[in-house]
Parts: structure tokens; sequence; C-alpha cells
């Protein structure tokens, strides 16, 4: 056991074996980074959400105010017009379609950071697998070494 040639195939599997868990370790590291940014972006996908669906709550009021005082300074009764009621109605079905489709936006951004933590998982996952197989194989290879220079010494 003290030759040489058997202290070189234990440091080197040895030395494998650190690395691959290291690397597992930083795979790790780097898949926790990537959870808390998609996390992050979740986040910010709600609040922008929330301001832009205030924004375009404010637009349509200021829009309705707007068209009333315009009507009114013209001297269409705003309650009696059914042309203006007509204008109405779609400004608010505007404002519905627009706040449905920053509903739509924040899903789909909260889909996509939602794929990503659990791509990040995955290959957290398979760093960890991908390097106690690496451990395992050089272990058993350098076993196997190892027994070929033990029983051929013996021969």
């Amino acid at each position: 056991m003290g030759d040489p040639v058997t202290i070189a195939i234990i440091a080197a599997t040895a030395v494998s074996t650190v690395s691959s868990i290291k690397q597992a370790q930083v795979a790790k590291k780097q898949a926790s980074f990537q959870k808390a940014q998609y996390e992050d972006n979740k986040k910010i996908a709600i609040e922008k959400a929330k301001y832009d669906t205030i924004q375009a709550k404010d637009r349509h009021e200021f829009t309705m105010g707007r068209n009333i005082s315009l009507a009114t300074r013209s001297g269409v009764d705003v309650y009696m017009s059914p042309s203006f009621s007509a204008h109405m109605s779609y400004n608010t079905r505007v404002l519905n379609d627009n706040v449905a489709q920053i509903e739509l936006t924040k899903n789909a951004r909260i889909t996509q950071a939602n794929l990503g933590i659990s791509q990040a998982n995955l290959s957290a996952r398979y760093a960890v697998w991908g390097a106690v197989s690496d451990i395992a194989s050089v272990g058993a290879s350098s076993s196997m070494k190892l027994y070929q220079l033990d029983t051929g010494d013996k021969v």
C-alpha cells in the first residue's frame, strides 16, 4: 500500500471526490441564487400589476370626468343621452380590458418565475446526484485499479 502508484491512485480519488463535492455545492448555491431572483421577479410582477391597475383606473376616472365636464359644458344631459351612455360603457369596457391584460401579464410573469424556480431546483438536484455518481464511479475505478495492482504483485 505504500508504493507511489497506490498513493497516486488514492490521491487522485480524493481530489476527484472533493472536486465533485465542491461542484455540487456551487451548483446548489447557484440554484438558490436563481430561486431568489425568480422569487424577486414574482414580487416585482405583482407590484407592477398593482401599480398598472391603479394607473389604468386613474386614467379611466380622469377620462370619465373630462368627458362629463365637456358634455355638461356643451349642454348635454349626461344621464339622459344614449350616445354618452354608450361612450361611458365603452370607456368602462376599455378599462376592464386593460385590467384583464395587466392580470394576464402578471400571471404569465409569475408562471415564468415558477418555471425558473422549478428548473433551478432540478439543476441543483441533478448536480448533487451527478456528484454522487462521479464519486461512486471514481471510487469503483480506483478500487479496481488498486485491486489489479494488488493481484498483479502476488501473481
